[in-house]
């Protein structure tokens, strides 16, 4: 890592992300009031991750696949008024299977909206099977937003 660029991840760290940006990385719903003087926004969201699947309990006990990752989706540019609030929503990684022979369950959206409506929205991935497959990535077909990328499989 050249110089320059770990001098910059050690400000991130110290310092916190820069002045006008606001993160949200613990999972729940939380409200956003625009700032005064503040017009415009850039949202980026990313699903949930599916959870994977347990030890299947057979002859072999072979172990269970592995969950999808969550998709991600983003604008830019989102016209925005002084004053009003934004619900943010921010999706856990779902849980894996948790008794022998079961599958993990599938990851939640991770949304920004206004009022009803979806401004920016990434899906979660698909459930790991104890038996017969992984979970399918977050599809960005699924997705609201300017840009999306669907997740990788499990």
């Amino acid at each position: 890592m050249s110089g320059a660029l770990q001098a910059v991840f050690q400000n991130q760290r110290s310092f916190g992300f820069p002045p006008g940006q606001e993160a949200y990385l613990a999972s729940g719903t939380f409200t956003f009031t625009v700032p005064a003087g503040v017009t415009e926004i850039n949202a980026v969201c990313v699903g949930g991750g599916g959870g994977g699947g347990s030890e299947w309990q057979s002859y072999f006990d072979e172990g269970g696949a592995g969950g999808g990752g969550g998709a991600l989706a983003y604008s830019n540019g989102i016209s925005v008024t002084p004053g009003e609030t934004l619900t943010i929503t921010v999706a856990a990684a779902a849980p894996g299977g948790q008794s022998p022979n079961t599958s993990g369950t599938v990851g939640g959206s991770s949304s920004v909206q206004r009022g009803g409506t979806t401004l920016v929205e990434a899906v979660g991935g698909g459930r790991g099977r104890f038996v017969g497959g992984r979970g399918q990535g977050g599809s960005a077909a699924a997705c609201t937003g300017d840009v999306k990328y669907s997740g990788g499989d499990g």
